[in-house]
């Protein structure tokens, strides 16, 4: 497993539970694996 494949994971949960906590909808998981795998990927 690589950082392109858990960095936009992180994301998602992070921003759902702050969703959640704001009483918000967040955007569908592929929002953040077409805009951060390739950046997280980079990282390594």
């Amino acid at each position: 497993m690589s950082l392109g494949d858990i960095g936009p994971g992180w994301e998602f949960y992070l921003d759902h539970l702050v969703c959640a906590i704001e009483g918000r909808e967040a955007p569908p998981f592929e929002d953040y694996v077409q805009d951060l795998a390739e950046p997280y990927a980079s990282l390594a």
